[in-house]
């Protein structure tokens, strides 16, 4: 779902559609923030990236997946048997193979300790993740 992260930006693939998403957002730690709220209250996920021309907006509950790119007007996109839960497995799994380059991710804090500690952070936000996750699966078991 997400590349590794590159000069601040980002490739998001779902259901053959690629965005490329700007580090003017957060994402790493907004999408899981995101991941985590939806498994634990069981709400549908919504989830944004800046793809600085452009803005997307995807949500995702059961069966499918939307998403909304904002430009000149709006443009709908569904994307068929990817729900939350798919997402929120594919957020963990890219973020967790690249963390490095993630913590890396925001360039306005780029010093060691910086670095350091959003990795930390991004560390206890995939185990949270990867907890929720679990558990609102075997919830539905």
């Amino acid at each position: 779902m997400l590349s590794k992260p590159v000069n601040g930006w980002t490739n998001v693939t779902l259901g053959g559609m690629v965005l490329d998403a700007s580090y003017v957002y957060d994402i790493p730690f907004c999408w899981l923030r995101a991941c985590i709220h939806s498994l634990k209250y069981d709400l549908p996920l919504s989830l944004y990236a800046d793809l600085e021309v452009s803005k997307a907006y995807i949500t995702s509950y059961f069966a499918r997946t939307h998403i909304i790119i904002e430009d000149e007007g709006y443009r709908l996109f569904v994307i068929e048997k990817i729900n939350f839960t798919d997402i929120a497995r594919m957020l963990i799994d890219d973020i967790s193979a690249c963390l490095d380059d993630w913590a890396e991710w925001y360039a306005m804090e780029d010093s060691e300790e910086d670095h350091e500690r959003r990795k930390r952070e991004l560390s206890e936000l995939l185990n949270e993740t990867e907890a929720a996750l679990a558990a609102y699966l075997s919830d539905k078991a």
